[in-house]
């Protein structure tokens, strides 16, 4: 039975070596005016001052891995201690609004939804074109998502306790790095007549800096992550668009096929001319489907940052056509070996 000096609120928040976000989502937590939640800490085996940060902030549960887990594993820990109604999960690099909580306790207590889910705000502390265009990107797909989705969020995502309890955890095999784990919970989810609503009021800031290399890198794992996941559970290739699985347009899947076109293109320059006509339609092609979200870029930034938009966004989409293709040969193999062995 709960007691009843337990707290509404039970925010969740793994952390592994980052010390600067670290005190900076610790921070933004202390400041929200709502002031009934425990603060849930799990270390992951950090090897450096993040130790020091958290106990400076003083968690009203703290623990620490022997070694490291991953996020999710840290995440199921943290939600066995959790003693509030509601479990509230964040992110080591995500700022939450003073407001925040206060959201979240009316959708989950007042108006008795069971699930709700944020996304990132326009507002970004780095400046650099990759970090500025991953950022917007993230918030551009979920604002083109319906009111209620299928997949989780754990940057800025609340689950009742009970509805928790009822669906299970997550799956601690998942990688944070794919981003299947939310996906694949928040599926699970939405199988047991679970409501998740998203709510574009619900903003938190993402500190995260990306340059080239780490947004080339984090793009293709979640491609793989997602196209993967999707495939292991439905088995259709028509699951990995938005209205079968988590929030993945018809126009991006076009996009990257388009960029693969014209990668294909440029290699047959050196064998046809006729490689231009090709490769001059698909970036025409390419730069229409591309069309709303430069518009969206140039209304929160300028023109400029829209235009450098598009090359970087052929070049992301290019690394996640590589992506999702890794995951077709990986499932299609499994599947054929699994075959050989029964």
């Amino acid at each position: 039975m709960p007691d009843k000096n337990d707290p509404t609120i039970s925010i969740i928040l793994p952390v592994y070596n980052r010390p600067e976000y670290t005190d900076q989502a610790l921070a933004s937590i202390r400041r929200s005016t709502y002031r009934d939640y425990e603060i849930i800490v799990v270390d992951d085996c950090s090897g450096d001052e993040t130790i020091e940060v958290i106990k400076k902030h003083k968690p009203d549960v703290f623990i620490r891995n022997d070694e490291n887990h991953g996020p999710f594993y840290c995440r199921n820990i943290a939600a066995g201690h959790a003693r509030g109604k509601i479990l509230y999960f964040s992110d080591t690099d995500v700022v939450i609004a003073e407001d925040t909580l206060a959201k979240v306790h009316k959708h989950l207590i007042d108006d008795g939804l069971e699930c709700v889910i944020g996304l990132y705000s326009i507002e970004h502390p780095n400046k650099n074109l990759c970090s500025i265009y991953k950022n917007s990107w993230i918030r551009y797909s979920y604002l083109q998502s319906g009111e209620y989705v299928n997949w989780f969020f754990t940057a800025v995502g609340a689950v009742r306790k009970d509805v928790w309890d009822k669906n299970r955890e997550f799956d601690n095999q998942k990688s944070n790095k794919t981003g299947s784990g939310d996906i694949v919970f928040g599926r699970s989810l939405a199988e047991h007549g679970v409501r998740i609503l998203l709510d574009r009021q619900l903003e938190v800031v993402h500190l995260k800096h990306f340059n080239i290399i780490t947004l080339l890198e984090n793009d293709f794992l979640r491609a793989y992550g997602w196209s993967k996941a999707s495939l292991d559970i439905d088995k259709r290739i028509a699951t990995i668009t938005r209205k079968g699985f988590a929030n993945v347009s018809t126009s991006f899947l076009m996009k990257t096929f388009l960029s693969g076109v014209m990668i294909a293109s440029i290699a047959a320059l050196f064998f046809t001319h006729y490689a231009w006509t090709v490769l001059i339609a698909s970036l025409l092609i390419y730069t229409i489907c591309a069309i709303p979200f430069l518009r969206f870029m140039k209304t929160h930034f300028s023109l400029a940052k829209a235009v450098l938009c598009l090359p970087l966004m052929i070049v992301d989409t290019t690394v996640c056509g590589f992506g999702i293709f890794s995951s077709l040969v990986v499932i299609f193999f499994s599947r054929i070996k699994k075959a050989l062995t029964t």
